[in-house]
């Protein structure tokens, strides 16, 4: 494997539209909101990678992890990842990744669940995603010293 050299950062608001330059270049295009956590990586003055933590109805969501092509299968997504997991903490969190990306977030706690224990809002988003993806999960990360179910 490659490795990717990128330098993995967390992000000052005032960086935020750059960020979202990124993701439109990748075709994402959810919206960061002020109060995000945002890790980026960077090759260079380029944006190469990125992902958020989103607090929705009290809830923390991962969202919008997305790499650049050039640097896809190089580890950086794994790099990523443990960043997220140190800002994440003994929080729940919840994400709704491809299925074929279950194994990735699990590398950092995440389980796949079942949509009718997940937060209502994560259901609907999961329902309206799964039109264009179909393959979409719903897994959720639990705090820290709590028992799954």
């Amino acid at each position: 494997m490659i490795v990717d050299h990128a330098i993995i950062s967390c992000e000052p608001a005032n960086n935020f539209p750059a960020i979202q330059t990124f993701y439109a270049s990748v075709g994402y295009f959810g919206l960061i909101a002020p109060s995000s956590v945002v890790i980026a990586a960077r090759d260079g003055d380029s944006i190469v990678g990125a992902a958020r933590i989103a607090s929705e109805n009290d809830i923390l969501v991962l969202r919008g992890m997305m790499i650049a092509p050039s640097h896809q299968r190089r580890g950086l997504g794994t790099r990523m990842l443990w960043e997220l997991d140190k800002h994440i903490g003994c929080s729940e969190c919840f994400c709704l990744p491809h299925g074929w990306l279950q194994n990735f977030y699990r590398q950092i706690g995440f389980t796949t669940i079942a949509e009718d224990i997940s937060p209502p809002h994560l259901r609907e988003r999961l329902k309206e995603g799964r039109i264009k993806y179909p393959r979409l999960v719903i897994m959720r990360r639990a705090r820290s010293g709590s028992i799954e179910l």
